[in-house]
């Protein structure tokens, strides 16, 4: 979905303690969650479309986990901040590290924080930045003891909690017109090609094309296996003819031979397969790579900001080695990557190698067979043209016979050249 103001991914973000966001019983969602789906709709009218503006919100860290990569990346991208601030959002660093670090990237008066007063917070609780945003209290005191009550708990009721809907309303409104603002301010669009995109798509068709190649291959050496295991019992069928015996024997060599060629081509496509999968992986550790750099120089500059307390500073500080950290492996994996890719392309498979030299030297002995076959029918034939009661017919059939089979060794004989030429490669 694109977002409503150009040059953004994320039109909103919401900074909230996942404290706060536990359902109460009664209740089919947590209040944060009911507050941003309820927001969700009034922008919808004011904007004029549900899917004219895109909203983000983390769903899946608890709040003692640490900011990530993810997060990073989606406030480095948002237009403006709606933070739900109470005591338990006071209370975690990560969450006061969201605001900082959106506060970090825009001014302090440029009306793109947005303040959900969850509860009250004491005056000496209360962050001195907070002074000059756009509050919304939802919450109120008990007209009897004074006491104050977050609205919507366990969830908004229409007729008890009107000050909800009404501060709700105000939001919406607010920010509507913030968001209209920023995108007639906005610069012209700037289109980006998504290079990674492109490579990631043709490296997954690279490998999904071996993968289905190898699965075709394999499928047929099945079918072979299974085609000579038929044969093979029909041979031993009793009183089967001679002729019958040589014709299923061919057939079985035909099938063997097929089914090596089919191995080896297996071999092959599956070191492509492999080679293909390590590409893949060499993209997403480049992707990732390169993010936990951005992520690097966006804390760092963040760190420059003197909105940090001391003890936020000191998260970003522990923030930054964690990227460090996290970068360099990556970079140790992705040289282990490169050289893995290496090796492949530049060095043959041995197993494709081994099963080569075993073809070459299984044909180069059928082929020995076959010559010595030949030439013992030569030699009967010489001998039997030695007659001298042979009819000039018969000698003349004899010498045809013996030139197709000289002509026969001499086709076998190149043959055999062209494998021990092949053999002396290896």
């Amino acid at each position: 979905m694109p977002s409503y103001i150009p040059n953004y991914k994320n039109d909103i973000f919401i900074s909230y303690a996942h404290v706060d966001n536990e359902p109460f019983p009664g209740a089919d969602a947590g209040w944060v969650t009911t507050l941003v789906s309820a927001l969700k709709k009034s922008l919808a009218q004011k904007l004029g479309r549900a899917d004219g503006y895109t909203l983000w919100m983390d769903h899946q860290l608890r709040g003692h986990q640490p900011v990530n990569s993810d997060i990073y990346a989606q406030l480095q991208e948002s237009a403006t901040l709606v933070f739900i601030l109470s005591t338990g959002y006071l209370a975690s660093k990560w969450c006061l590290l969201e605001f900082y670090t959106f506060l970090s990237q825009v001014n302090q008066d440029s009306g793109r924080l947005f303040m959900v007063e969850y509860e009250p917070v004491r005056a000496e609780e209360q962050l001195p930045e907070v002074k000059k945003l756009l509050n919304y209290p939802f919450w109120q005191r008990d007209d009897n003891t004074g006491e104050p009550r977050t609205l919507g708990i366990p969830k908004p009721h229409p007729d008890r909690d009107q000050g909800y809907y009404q501060q709700l309303n105000k939001l919406a409104t607010e920010l509507a017109n913030k968001l209209k603002q920023l995108q007639a301010e906005a610069p012209p669009i700037e289109e980006v090609k998504d290079e990674f995109a492109e490579q990631l798509r043709l490296a997954e068709a690279k490998k999904s094309r071996f993968s289905d190649e190898k699965a075709t291959i394999q499928h047929e050496i099945n079918s072979l296996i299974n085609q000579y295991n038929s044969i093979s019992s029909s041979l031993r069928l009793p009183n089967l003819p001679q002729s019958n015996i040589q014709l299923l024997k061919n057939q079985l060599f035909q099938i063997e031979t097929h089914i090596d060629q089919l191995k080896i081509k297996l071999t092959q496509v599956d070191a492509e397969l492999k080679l293909a999968q390590v590409e893949l992986r060499k993209l997403y550790l480049e992707k990732e790579i390169q993010q936990l750099v951005k992520q690097h120089e966006f804390i760092s500059a963040s760190l420059q900001s003197p909105h940090f307390p001391a003890a936020t500073a000191k998260v970003l500080n522990e923030q930054i080695q964690q990227v460090e950290k996290q970068r360099d492996h990556l970079t140790m994996e992705l040289a282990k990557l490169n050289q893995e890719m290496n090796q492949r392309y530049n060095q043959p498979s041995q197993k494709v190698t081994d099963l080569k030299k075993s073809r070459l030297k299984a044909d180069q002995e059928i082929i020995k067979q076959k010559i010595d076959e030949l030439t013992q029918q030569h030699h009967m034939i010489s001998v039997s043209l030695v007659d001298r009661n042979l009819s000039a017919d018969s000698k003349e059939s004899f010498r045809e016979q013996l030139y197709q089979i000289e002509s026969a060794i001499e086709a076998l004989e190149v043959q055999m050249g062209q494998i021990n030429n092949e053999l002396n490669l290896f």
